[in-house]
């Protein structure tokens, strides 16, 4: 009863139980060790493109922080046409909001902090453009300049203490 069929038959059957048995095990765990390895890749990515943002925001605030005190004196000692200096930076967050980047920062509270101050510092923006512009109009409104002085004098104080709160945030979100 040893026919070569037979014999052929249970050498294949063996060798696909054991393939099995060997196989499946050992497909699953390599399976689970590069998903493993793409995850702690994709984690680190994340981590490092949060630092890079956090770090690029915490540079054009500290930008800002430098600016906002002499803009803060300007304001409330109500120079007229008094010149600011450059401009308050804000392209950042737009470039990150407008490009769906904030995500990468996923701590909800720093991103809240975050938006006050940009609002804070666009808010200035605006009263600045507002204050140039009636620098430039032909007809004197010196009462409305010194309306915009005391308004842009208290939006420069509250813009300068979000950003010192956003930086702390930042500092201790990065730390």
């Amino acid at each position: 009863m040893n026919s070569p069929f037979l014999n052929n038959f249970l050498a294949n059957v063996l060798a696909t139980f054991f393939g099995v048995l060997f196989g499946i095990p050992t497909g699953m765990y390599l399976s689970g060790r590069q998903e493993a390895k793409a995850r702690a890749e994709r984690t680190e990515e994340a981590r490092e493109r949060r630092r890079k943002l956090l770090t690029l925001a915490r540079t054009e605030l500290a930008f800002n922080l430098e600016k906002l005190p002499q803009r803060e004196r300007y304001a409330q000692e109500k120079a007229i046409a008094m010149y600011l200096g450059p401009r308050l930076k804000t392209e950042l967050w737009t470039a990150l909001s407008d490009g769906g980047e904030l995500k990468w920062i996923g701590d909800l509270e720093l991103m809240s902090v975050l938006a006050d101050v940009y609002y804070r510092l666009k808010e200035a923006a605006n009263l600045e453009s507002r204050y140039l512009h009636l620098l430039t109009d032909p007809t004197p409104h010196e009462a409305a300049q010194m309306d915009l002085c005391q308004m842009m004098f208290l939006e420069y104080r509250k813009a300068r203490e979000t950003t010192e709160d956003a930086i702390k945030a930042i500092d201790a979100a990065l730390a």
